[in-house]
């Protein structure tokens, strides 16, 4: 992380006699663009504290018409001690891979913006997608003709390698995926590029709902509980070996002991509920949006499927507790597993940090990107746009119809935050997710 703070004159967008350029008066008239937070300092001051990722440093402090301080950079490992006002618009943009340009008020005016959806058409990413660029499409200055293309394949992987290795870096291109984190975690060689390799305009968390057919218990299932009562193996499926779906399913039914057997390579998740209405699977996971406004309707008001759990909120001390966006009758994975083990019952080791892993995906597991070296004020405008979408009553309204559920948004560089503490794994946890991926 890096955080700028310090006090430089707002009223004639001079300091010391120095003209700044247009991108710092940019910044300074309108700070919320560019991530910045204005406070009251002396009077025609203004003393900003921005934060910048995934760029680190110590605190910077003015001092003789100067910033003093020190810059790292995790790629270049640039280091900067002392430098004037001029290189706060334009030098620290460009470490962070974003390419530093005058502001202008219309940078969309005429031109068209390409969208790609990671997922196929009518699945979740698809469904949240789509209600995203609806509402946030009315808040980009210049109003922008959108194109929107799916792109599945490979749980996510092959329309991120697409964005990131062939996406104009023009500022006409821009990818809703969800994340496909954990090919990164294992290390998969089908994705080509990284995480980190993407600028974060915003990021939308979300849980993950474990169903299954009630007709696959034994007797039926009137409780979660009733899941345990399963002794004969049952199919389960996802979308690719290292989605996190299908490592979520694999790894918390590795921790249960269920026996089951694995279905992978459906491209959406309506291709995976088809299966299920048929009985030819009768497990998997759904995201909030794919549970409420597929999996409810389709599924479980006809009484043909039931929830089991959801994926729980990573807690500081090690625990996981339930998440405020999900019904109350749904337990937790920990709830059901403590009530298979015990109720004073842990996971330990690798398997429960990988476990972990995977919650903490859920804090973005729907983000809104661009590849590295972007213009500046497309950035800018896509992050103020967002910002403002997440504020709309009516996408609000929406999103709480669709997923029974306050959203939980985060906007820009909290995001690139999120993600690169995601990306970061011990040792021990890898290898056990690489085993669970290789496992059939």
């Amino acid at each position: 992380m890096r955080v700028l703070a310090g006090c430089f004159r707002a009223d004639n967008a001079r300091w010391n006699g120095r003209q700044h350029t247009p991108a710092l008066r940019a910044a300074t008239a309108r700070p919320a663009a560019f991530g910045l937070e204005a406070h009251s300092c002396n009077a025609g001051l203004v003393d900003v504290a921005s934060t910048l990722r995934p760029c680190g440093g110590a605190p910077l402090r003015t001092g003789g018409g100067e910033w003093r301080g020190h810059f790292t950079c995790p790629k270049g490992g640039f280091n900067m001690h002392s430098f004037r006002t001029i290189a706060l618009a334009t030098g620290v943009a460009a470490l962070c891979g974003i390419a530093a340009v005058p502001a202008t008020a219309q940078f969309y005016k005429g031109k068209t913006l390409n969208v790609i959806i990671n997922y196929g058409a009518g699945g979740n990413t698809d469904v949240q997608g789509r209600s995203v660029l609806r509402f946030m499409e009315e808040y980009i200055p210049g109003k922008p003709r959108i194109v929107v293309r799916n792109m599945p394949g490979a749980g996510g992987i092959v329309g991120t390698n697409y964005l990131v290795k062939a996406g104009k870096k023009d500022g006409s291109m821009m990818g809703v995926f969800t994340i496909a984190a954990m090919a990164e975690l294992v290390q998969d060689k089908a994705l080509q590029v990284s995480h980190k390799d993407l600028v974060y305009i915003g990021a939308i968390g979300q849980q993950q709902i474990a169903h299954i057919r009630r007709d696959a218990v034994p007797g039926g299932m009137k409780e979660p509980t009733d899941f345990l009562k399963i002794k004969e193996p049952f199919k389960s499926a996802g979308h690719a070996p290292t989605s996190s779906k299908d490592v979520s399913i694999k790894l918390t039914l590795d921790l249960l002991g269920m026996k089951h057997d694995h279905v992978t390579g459906f491209k959406g998740a309506n291709d995976i509920r088809r299966a299920i209405l048929q009985n030819n699977v009768q497990y998997t996971e759904d995201s909030l949006t794919g549970y409420y406004a597929g999996v409810v309707p389709v599924l479980v008001k006809p009484g043909i499927s039931a929830p089991i759990w959801h994926v729980g909120v990573p807690t500081k001390d090690g625990g996981l507790v339930h998440a405020e966006t999900v019904d109350k009758d749904i337990p937790t994975f920990l709830d059901i597993y403590k009530a298979k083990h015990g109720k004073d019952a842990m996971p330990k080791g690798a398997a429960w940090q990988a476990y972990r892993k995977i919650a903490q995906l859920r804090q973005v597991l729907r983000v809104i990107v661009m590849p590295q070296g972007v213009p500046e004020q497309a950035v800018a405008d896509l992050r103020e746009a967002w910002a403002k979408t997440t504020k709309d009553a009516g996408y609000l309204a929406e999103y709480k119809k669709q997923n029974s559920s306050e959203l939980e948004p985060l906007i820009g560089n909290d995001a690139q935050e999120v993600v690169s503490e995601l990306l970061t794994v011990p040792p021990e946890a890898r290898e056990y997710l690489q085993n669970i991926v290789s496992a059939k």
